[in-house]
């Protein structure tokens, strides 16, 4: 088996709230530092010259310049760079804002070995005291989402419903949930990601709602998972990863030493 990250950068910064010392490239040598003996393929999209000539000087596997967009540069990895791979190879597909702590490749391939999919950024939208937009499915009350536990070799692992774009898993599941994928990065400016994951996990619909787009897509994951079957997503606990928006970041993550330690490596 391979390693693989698929890895997506771009130059530009949305307009989301980020931490003071917020840097794209300081995030890329978290990834590199974390995921040593791991084959990087990077998509740099819509990338300025001084963007792209500073990731000529890393030692990537292979490194692609696009213009494609957000959704489109994901849906160019499905289409180009996942067909080059075996089924037994895992790929962990990597946003550009994220900063990770030591353990974080260990961790991955521990929870590849129990689920389908693996996220190592536990999602504080999960959790009803969050103060931002709770997750739709997270039932009202002090308690997270319905969820199994369970102990793996490096860490806890609890399930989830649904996650950001960047996670891992072998590549013989996302081949098989390839048309999910496709659909929902195809047509769209932005990934479907929640969507995407409702689809995928089936999660319980012990709740009512009156936003139509949800009501679909859950019956599209009934219809879906009749003939595919329902895929199991966990998150670490405490999480390896922190997405580096200011509302966003995961319970006790130290940014702080985690940026440091990268610098000091």
């Amino acid at each position: 088996m391979n390693r693989y990250i698929f890895y997506r950068i771009t130059s530009s910064v949305n307009q989301k709230p980020r931490l003071d010392h917020f840097s794209k490239l300081d995030c890329l040598e978290s990834l590199l530092a974390a995921f040593p003996s791991y084959r990087v393929v990077c998509v740099a999209d819509n990338c300025d010259q001084a963007t792209f000539d500073l990731l000529q000087k890393k030692y990537f596997y292979k490194l692609i310049r696009t213009s494609l967009g957000n959704a489109a540069s994901f849906n160019y990895l499905l289409n180009h760079e996942l067909i080059l791979l075996k089924d037994s190879d895992l790929v962990y597909f990597a946003e550009d804002d994220y900063l990770y702590r030591e353990g974080a490749s260990d961790a991955l391939e521990d929870g590849l070995e129990i689920f389908d999919y693996v996220t190592l950024y536990d999602h504080p939208d999960k959790y009803s005291n969050f103060s931002g937009q709770i997750n739709p499915l997270v039932c009202k009350g002090m308690l997270s989402e319905v969820t199994q536990v369970s102990q793996g070799k490096k860490c806890l692992w609890r399930t989830t419903n649904s996650t950001t774009m960047t996670f891992g898993c072998i590549v013989k599941t996302i081949r098989k949930d390839f048309p999910v994928w496709n659909l929902l990065t195809q047509y769209y400016s932005i990934p479907r990601d929640f969507y995407i994951w409702i689809i995928l996990t089936s999660p319980q619909k012990n709740f009512f709602t009156s936003r139509l787009n949800l009501s679909i897509v859950l019956l599209l994951s009934n219809v879906f998972s009749i003939f595919r079957g329902k895929r199991l997503l966990a998150v670490a606990v405490p999480s390896f990863s922190a997405h580096l928006e200011r509302n966003m970041l995961p319970k006790n993550f130290d940014t702080d030493f985690a940026f440091n330690s990268r610098l000091q490596a």
